[in-house]
């Protein structure tokens, strides 16, 4: 799941800030290792939380959007590899999705059989596109609107302070 998650994130960069801001997000990121005790297809969370921070520190966007456009990016291109498979989950997927005009969208690239395949083989089985939706969901819920770009969730976000009003006789 990861490769797939990468080369869209890597689309989206390309999208809105150029190839070069691409590449340096991907060979200038120190991107963890996978745990050699989760599944490979499993929804990569550590890895993607760094890429969308170092993202957001370089371009001075909020994490949050970026996620949710992310998302909504992905699911797009389920729907434009592979609509079968896309149909099947659409109840799962649909609330992913962001108005296409809040997207940056890459021109589309033709669905080839290779690109079929891999959707197929990721999302065939109902629980993997709950994995992904899960992951995405936490990823997004993740980043508080009030968090500083790149915080992550070792941010701290306090409540404001609370005011103490007196009471004036009457």
């Amino acid at each position: 799941m990861l490769g797939l998650l990468v080369s869209e994130l890597v689309g989206m960069v390309e999208a809105r800030h150029g190839a070069v801001m691409a590449d340096v997000l991907m060979f200038a990121t120190d991107v963890p290792a996978r745990d050699p005790v989760q599944p490979l297809d499993g929804y990569p969370a550590e890895q993607l939380e760094v890429l969308i921070d170092a993202l957001a520190r370089r371009t001075g966007e909020a994490p949050r959007p970026l996620v949710r456009s992310f998302a909504s990016r992905l699911v797009r291109r389920i729907q434009h590899v592979h609509p079968t498979i896309y149909e099947r989950h659409s109840d799962l997927l649909e609330p992913l999705l962001l108005p296409a005009e809040d997207l940056s969208l890459a021109p589309v690239r033709p669905a080839s059989d290779l690109a079929r395949r891999e959707i197929e083989i990721l999302f065939g089985d109902r629980r993997e596109v709950q994995r992904l939706v899960d992951g995405l969901q936490q990823d997004i819920a993740r980043y508080a609107p009030q968090c500083p770009a790149g915080a992550g969730r070792h941010a701290i976000v306090s409540d404001p302070p609370k005011r103490k009003f007196r009471q004036i006789p009457t």
